[in-house]
């Protein structure tokens, strides 16, 4: 199935739902965070927000395949921000531009990393600023593996990665593009808007 096909169905279902007394929420996982369908979210962490008007901010973690097929990364949500979407930064004529990365496909038995200058969940308009020692939640959506619930602790604005002793959450369970962020580090959304985030 495509991901469109995919979408339509999870959207089908859910206006279903009420009538067939269903409840539609990612599942939780098991002890090592593993969903049951062979994706598992390592490491995942975000950034502070270096400023209290920051409209964005920036997640990253590790996804691995433990599954004997591939599966594909189709979208983000999030109820922290009014809407998440999966970035990278692309060298643009010796420019460095940020823009939406596309589906992000994880081979059966390997892994993607998302770090800064690289891959990333943006979460643009931000509901309120990312805090440090904080956590914030997300949903990744897989065309095989459904909704993904991810809990992440928040490091320090300018942080490289994540400090020892947190321990992220990834849970289980429904499905969700793009079109291009136009800006460098901290700005542009392709229509002259600046995020505030460094990722």
């Amino acid at each position: 199935m495509t991901p469109q096909t995919l979408r339509a169905a999870a959207f089908g279902l859910a206006l279903l739902a009420p009538v067939l007394g269903l409840t539609l929420s990612p599942k939780p996982a098991d002890a090592s965070g593993m969903n049951h369908d062979g994706v598992a979210i390592a490491e995942p962490w975000a950034r502070a927000s270096a400023t209290s008007t920051a409209r964005a901010g920036a997640a990253y973690m590790t996804l691995e395949n433990h599954g004997a097929e591939a599966d594909t990364l189709i979208g983000a949500e999030t109820s922290a921000a009014a809407r998440a979407e999966i970035h990278t930064h692309r060298n643009e004529n010796g420019v460095m531009r940020m823009g939406l990365a596309g589906d992000v496909t994880i081979p059966p038995g390997g892994s993607v990393s998302f770090e800064p200058g690289g891959l990333h969940v943006m979460l643009i308009g931000l509901n309120a600023p990312l805090k440090q020692g904080e956590m914030v939640e997300f949903t990744l959506l897989f065309e095989k593996a459904g909704a993904v619930a991810v809990s992440a602790p928040i490091e320090a604005a300018g942080a490289k990665g994540r400090a020892g002793g947190h321990h992220g959450h990834a849970g289980h369970g429904a499905h969700g593009e793009g079109h291009g962020h136009g800006g460098g580090h901290g700005a542009g959304d392709g229509h002259g808007r600046k995020h505030g985030t460094t990722n």
